[in-house]
């Protein structure tokens, strides 16, 4: 029953991927990126409206320091992402989603072939337990080997290799941040509480409705503080 379920989330979530890569990489290329841009800042436009919901149907009870701090520090990330996603080259974003896409699917991988087995205890077991250290040891290496290839396919990439490299790790600490977030308020699917909503609902479901692929803001979890970094970075060498 237990390899049933988990079968039946890894098709979900691997025909997921690719639906969202069907219309993701030909915006990449079309009109110089900007549908690319716009497809990006869609999807980060429903994670903020999916954090939103969330901390407005949590029923009030006094948080600790740190869980208001995690509270904020998602609503900032989810913010300065947008943001960057429009100011930041198109490159630089384009090399961000490859390495996070692919820090996160090897981890996924190896973490749903191989979780435990080699290592029985798991890295993070009240924020993230379903990750593994197996997920990490082949996520974090196999996401730096996705930012050496990018840096290699376009030469004007070539000195932002460090950057990119520094996505997978960050990647890894965006999903855990999101998962913290989460368990404060009680939800394992963003999108459960707004996919009756009409309109709203119906944008939903194209991530596998509820119970399905998690929605948005789970999806983004891993760009979000990325490109947030991204935008420090550029910031503070002034190299928009």
């Amino acid at each position: 029953m237990a390899n049933s379920s988990k079968c039946r989330r890894f098709i979900t979530r691997t025909l997921g991927v690719a639906v969202i890569a069907a219309v993701i990489v030909p915006a990449y290329f079309i009109s110089g990126g900007i549908y690319f841009h716009w497809v990006l800042g869609f999807g980060l436009l429903m994670a903020i409206i999916e954090y939103v919901t969330v901390v407005c149907a949590f029923q009030y009870v006094p948080l600790r320091f740190d869980e208001y701090i995690v509270t904020i520090l998602v609503l900032v990330e989810l913010l300065a992402s947008l943001l960057a996603a429009s100011k930041l080259p198109l490159r630089l974003v384009g090399g961000c989603v490859l390495v996070c896409t692919a820090t996160d699917i090897s981890a996924y991988l190896a973490g749903t072939l191989l979780g435990g087995v080699l290592i029985k205890k798991r890295p993070f077991p009240k924020t993230s337990p379903n990750k593994s250290y197996e997920g990490l040891i082949f996520g974090i290496p196999l996401g730096v080997v996705a930012a050496l290839v990018w840096t290699l396919l376009f030469k004007e990439m070539s000195s932002s290799f460090w950057r990119l490299a520094l996505v997978a790790p960050l990647s890894v600490l965006g999903d855990l941040l999101e998962s913290r977030f989460k368990r404060l308020y009680g939800v394992k699917d963003a999108n459960d509480f707004i996919i009756d909503v009409p309109v709203l609902g119906w944008l939903e479901k194209p991530l596998g409705g509820r119970n399905g692929h998690g929605g948005y803001l789970d999806r983004l979890d891993s760009l979000a503080l990325t490109l947030m970094v991204q935008l420090v970075i550029s910031l503070s060498s002034s190299s928009f």
